[in-house]
């Protein structure tokens, strides 16, 4: 994170990377150390402060921890808010303390202190949400009328399929796809995968391309694990919006589907989004067919705003969110 304590980031980044590729997702020894690993970097946070505007009112917003866990997010729910800069540095296991920094306080989260903070009364947010589902489902077997639009489009363009994997390939894929998609989604606060991700999926995943007019127009790669498919990394040919719209995206998803369902794969997961169920990729998502659900070990966020204040309340009720109870995802408000 730059000009915030970007070392410590970075290397909580970099612990975080073999969890996110799937190296070792699922492992209760890894949650467990990674829990352990995380304590220290997590237990106190530099404040980020933010002012927004909403319906005529202005909005104090406070977001303790590393900065750049909450620059998509504040730039789904608030585009355009203001940083006002960095302030102290706050001890976070002290939710009643925190709560009053701001109309809306976001906190890095450790698992030691959930509790804590549910006791407060503040909202426990996943950083992110996985969509997966069974493969025999999916697509959704009675879709909307916006994917069987998208289906249609797959004759109309005479999109077509193909797996690859050499060297060229692969840089095609970040250069080209992954990187401009990624840029186009988050803008400043894109993550870019670094070399060392881009070296694991070389290595270990599946490459695969949407020709339309024999010109690569999109791409994904996923590993197999466990009976299943995790779909890593996907991208657009040049971020290019023209494209999403004509469905090259959407052509991708089908093929894996039918694809995965012909190895025996019985699971497609297919990546995180913001647990936002009203973002334009959660919904996308949705619409396929495959449901959310929390990441064990996944990073939290405590959320606390004033309830009284009607800026605010219709702020979340326009920007719904998944917070965790007991476990389990619901949505709020």
């Amino acid at each position: 994170m730059k000009g915030s304590g970007g070392a410590l980031e970075d290397a909580l980044v970099r612990v975080r990377e073999p969890f996110e590729t799937g190296a070792i997702r699922g492992s209760a020894a890894w949650v467990a150390a990674f829990r352990v690993l995380t304590f220290p970097a997590l237990l106190f946070g530099r404040e980020h402060r933010y002012s927004a505007e909403r319906e005529g009112d202005r909005l104090e917003v406070v977001c303790v921890g590393f900065r750049r866990r909450f620059d998509a997010m504040l730039q789904e729910l608030l585009e355009g808010a203001a940083y006002r800069g960095p302030g102290r540095r706050r001890y976070l296991g002290n939710p009643r303390r925190l709560a009053h920094l701001g109309d809306i306080v976001l906190v890095d989260v450790h698992a030691s202190f959930v509790g804590a903070f549910e006791r407060a009364g503040w909202l426990i947010v996943p950083e992110t949400v996985r969509w997966a589902g069974h493969t025999s489902g999916l697509p959704d077997a009675d879709p909307s009328e916006s994917l069987r639009a998208d289906i249609r489009k797959i004759d109309r363009f005479e999109y077509s399929f193909e797996e690859a994997g050499t060297p060229s390939d692969w840089l095609e894929f970040f250069d080209s796809m992954v990187i401009p998609h990624l840029r186009l989604r988050f803008g400043d606060a894109a993550r870019l995968p670094s070399a060392a991700t881009r070296r694991w999926l070389r290595g270990h995943a599946r490459l695969f391309f949407v020709i339309r007019d024999g010109r690569r127009v999109s791409g994904g790669c996923l590993i197999t694990k466990g009976g299943g498919v995790i779909l890593r990394r996907v991208g657009v040919r040049d971020g290019d919006e023209m494209l999403l719209r004509e469905g090259a995206l959407t052509a991708l998803y089908l093929f894996l589907f039918d694809w995965a369902r012909e190895e025996g794969h019985e699971e497609f997961d297919s990546g995180e989004t913001l647990p936002l169920p009203r973002s334009g990729l959660a919904r996308f998502k949705s619409k396929l067919g495959l449901e959310a659900s929390c990441q064990p070990g996944g990073l939290t966020t405590g959320l606390h705003y004033d309830a009284g204040n009607p800026a605010i309340a219709a702020l979340f009720d326009d920007h719904p969110i998944m917070r965790l109870v007991a476990g389990r995802l619901e949505v709020h408000p």
